[in-house]
Formats: structure tokens, C-alpha cells, sequence
């Protein structure tokens, strides 16, 4: 008798145990192939997020407003602690090969925007434009272009030995009050620098056999023994990522004296995603990645900013192949307010809701310059 109640319930173990597993089994048959995520508890919690708006139609909450720049993928983002203003350049717009910058104050104003000539840069980590014939200084009320007076060294002017470069370079170090060194601005094997004396500039070419030129494309130039001199800028960060708004560079850039380390702060929270189909494998009805609908929550400063987004992400994993980032200047330059920028790439084009791009944010309530 006692051997017999001792096989059932072992036999009762044994279907416990199975049990489980198929419910198990059961629960991820339903995440891969249902439109619920029953992994997230908000799955099962739809009222809070069926208002829910896209990112471009989000407009703010009670104390911060949005405001669409550009549909740009790769800005340039940069705070001037000395002038207490932002530059946003929006990259090339394939389009039309033209690149556009914005200027906004330290409340988030647009102050003034110019398109960049086709001949001209934006100097990295600066608030100077360049162009073989004129300097810009967005710095200044309005983006007005300042000629270049003189040119020394290039294929017309080419007087220069290696060892009057190095005059040059000494009287360029005591006198100059900017210098700029160009990046894609050069002749022949000579790099182009811009450098302003007594109020005037002059562009100035540098033999590469006469010093090492490391340069970074979109990125800066540094010439050994001829360094640059200008109020140099800081990239803005994204929260909680080590990604920089830097354009299209994709090296490694270190602020350790504008940013914590590490930064563990986060400013999007995913709260759920519903699935409305699936990619399988090839010749299989195994699923590979799941297609839906993104619910996320921006939280600034304690106030949540709910949107939606089409979503997709590995059936394997929980990470989503979009790509939503919030850059802010450190927290030591109290002069830089209270301003984010937001940016949203979606996984594909196919996928776009009109949600691609840069957003401002910025509080409510300003006495609005551009808008």
C-alpha cells in the first residue's frame, strides 16, 4: 500500500512538472506569435496607452513643449558655455546636398539659421563656418560672412620653405587671435587654416610635409606644432549611452570633464509592444522578427510624455531595432537651461510613420525668436 501511494505521487510530481513546462512552452508560443507582449506587465494594462500619439504628434506635457527641427539622422549638436547658446547642424540632406544650421539660445530660442554654402564648412567643436573665400562667426546677432583678405601658401602663392613655415607659425602663435584649421578645404598636398589678425583673416596652407596633419572626416584636424585656438564647444551626450551627437563620426569621443562616468541615467522607458505580425526564417514558420507597435514614455523632470511608434525587434530578444536617443548638455553649465533634443530613427524606412528626425525640447511658456 505504502509503495502505491508512493507511485502516485510521484506520478503527480511528474505531471506537475510537465504541466509546467507546458505552460511555459505555452506562454512563449503566445509572446512570439500573438499581438500580446505577456512578458510586460502593461501588456495587460491598455487603457493608460490608448491615446497614445506618434512622436511627431506628440505635443508636450505641462511643462515642456516639442518642437520638430529637421528629419535629419546623423545632427551635429553642440553647447557654447561662453555665448550660452546651441548650434544644430542638421548634416547633408541627401536630397539636395545642402546642409542647414540652427542657432538657439540657452531657453531653447531659434535665433537665426543660415544654409551652408556649397564650398563651405562648419569647423567641428566651433562657432566658425568656412569657405576658401569668407569666415562666418555664429556667434555674432546675425550670421554675417567676413572676407578672407590675404591667402599665403597655396598653389598660386607657394613661397614658403619648411623653415619659414616654422616663422609663420611662430608669428601666428603670438599675434593671431582665432585659428581655425579646415578639414576638407585644402590644395593639393597643402591643409587650408584660417587665422584672424588684428580683426582680419587670412587663409594660410600647410605643407603636410612640413608637420604631421592627423585629420578625421566630420570630425577635427590637429596639426603638430600649429594647434588651433578658439572658445571650443562640447558635444552634447546622450543620456545614459556613450553616444555623442557628432554626425556621422563614429569614433570614440571622451568629455571626462563635462560628463559623469558613467552616466546612468535614463530618460526613455519602453513600457509595451504589441505585435501585429512576424517575419519567419526562410522555408520555416519560425518566426525571426516581430512587427508592431512600441509604447514609450519620456520622462522629464517627473513629467511623462507618452507616444507610440511602429516597432520591430528579434524574436529572440527583447531589444527594438529602432533607435530613440535624448541629448543634454552636462549638468555643470547652469547657463544651459532646461533643453533636450530628441532623436528618433525608425528600423527601416519602410517602417516610418513621419516620426524621423530631431525634436526640441524646451519649457513652456518663452517669448518665442523664430519660434
Amino acid at each position: 500500500m505504502f509503495l502505491e501511494l508512493q507511485r502516485i505521487n510521484n506520478s503527480m510530481r511528474i505531471f506537475k512538472y510537465l504541466g509546467f513546462i507546458a505552460i511555459l512552452t505555452g506562454l512563449a508560443l503566445l509572446e512570439q506569435c500573438s499581438t500580446i507582449d505577456v512578458s510586460n506587465p502593461e501588456a495587460f494594462r491598455s487603457s493608460r496607452l490608448s491615446n497614445a500619439p506618434l512622436l511627431s504628434q506628440v505635443k508636450g506635457s505641462n511643462n515642456y513643449e516639442f518642437h520638430f527641427i529637421a528629419g535629419t539622422r546623423h545632427p551635429t549638436i553642440t553647447f557654447h558655455p561662453n555665448g550660452s547658446f546651441y548650434l544644430v547642424s542638421e548634416g547633408i540632406d541627401t536630397s539636395t546636398g545642402t546642409t542647414t544650421i540652427h542657432r538657439y539660445d540657452a531657453a531653447g530660442r531659434r535665433t537665426d539659421s543660415m544654409e551652408l554654402p556649397e564650398d563651405a564648412e562648419l569647423v567641428p567643436f566651433s562657432h566658425y563656418v568656412v569657405s576658401p573665400e569668407f569666415v562666418y562667426d555664429l556667434s555674432q546677432r546675425s550670421f554675417n560672412a567676413s572676407p578672407v583678405l590675404e591667402i599665403l601658401n597655396n598653389e598660386e602663392t607657394r613661397v614658403l620653405t619648411q623653415s619659414s613655415w616654422g616663422k609663420y607659425i611662430e608669428k601666428f602663435a603670438q599675434d593671431a587671435e582665432v585659428i581655425l584649421h579646415a578639414n576638407s578645404i585644402h590644395y593639393y598636398d597643402r591643409q587650408a587654416s584660417f587665422i584672424k589678425i588684428h580683426g582680419s583673416w587670412l587663409r594660410f596652407h600647410t605643407p603636410r610635409r612640413s608637420a604631421e596633419i592627423k585629420t578625421n572626416w566630420d570630425y577635427d584636424v590637429r596639426i603638430s606644432g600649429f594647434p588651433d585656438r578658439f572658445d571650443r564647444a562640447i558635444p552634447l551626450k546622450a543620456v545614459g549611452a556613450p553616444e555623442f551627437a557628432l554626425g556621422y563620426y563614429d569614433g570614440t569621443h571622451k568629455e571626462p570633464d563635462h560628463y559623469p562616468d558613467p552616466q546612468n541615467d535614463k530618460a526613455i522607458n519602453f513600457l509595451r509592444f504589441d505585435k501585429t505580425s512576424y517575419i519567419t526564417y526562410a522555408y520555416s514558420y519560425i518566426p525571426s522578427y516581430l512587427i508592431g507597435t512600441a509604447f514609450y514614455e519620456l520622462d522629464i523632470n517627473g513629467d511623462a510624455i507618452l507616444f507610440k511608434e511602429k516597432s520591430a525587434r528579434p524574436s529572440t530578444a527583447f531589444d527594438h531595432l529602432e533607435s530613440i536617443s535624448v541629448f543634454q548638455p552636462p549638468p555643470k553649465f547652469p547657463n544651459a537651461d532646461d533643453i533636450r533634443f530628441l532623436l528618433f530613427h525608425p528600423f527601416c524606412s519602410c517602417a516610418s510613420e513621419g516620426s524621423d528626425g530631431l525634436y526640441l525640447i524646451r519649457p513652456r511658456n518663452l517669448n518665442e525668436v523664430g519660434f
